[in-house]
């Protein structure tokens, strides 16, 4: 860092030169440490709910025969369960900016793949109630 002859104090006027530059040096600093916080290891944790499907059919009679007229597929999230917690590391530090955007997006990626059954069988069951038997 070093001092220049401008950071001795003025005795004249308490406002001086130093005061700015001591201000200078820390929002460097700032600056510096902001691009650093992204990096190590990162934690996302998400809670598990218990969740309820229900499929409600309304059927009419038309000309003898029961024909399908609504259905409506209703999920209700419930009382939590538990958590999930996944965790990846970002080392990147020549562009700590691209390294905590590819940690997001792995960990975003993990959660989604341990949803997939769910989300499967969910779909599954959207169509179920959709069709008309």
């Amino acid at each position: 860092m070093g001092f220049k002859a401008f950071d001795a104090p003025n005795y004249i006027d308490p406002s001086g030169f130093a005061e700015d530059s001591v201000m200078a040096k820390l929002e460097e600093l700032i600056q510096k440490v902001n691009q650093l916080r992204s990096l190590g290891t990162w934690i996302m944790t998400c809670p598990r709910v218990k969740v309820t499907a229900t499929c409600t059919k309304t059927y009419e009679c038309q000309g003898g025969r029961w024909v399908l007229t609504t259905h409506v597929f209703d999920l209700q999230y419930g009382q939590r369960v538990g958590q999930a917690s996944q965790q990846w590391d970002n080392f990147d530090k020549d562009n700590p900016a691209r390294g905590s955007a590819e940690t997001m997006q792995h960990l975003q990626r993990q959660f989604a793949s341990m949803n997939q059954p769910q989300m499967r069988r969910m779909a599954a069951m959207v169509r179920a109630c959709a069709a008309p038997h």
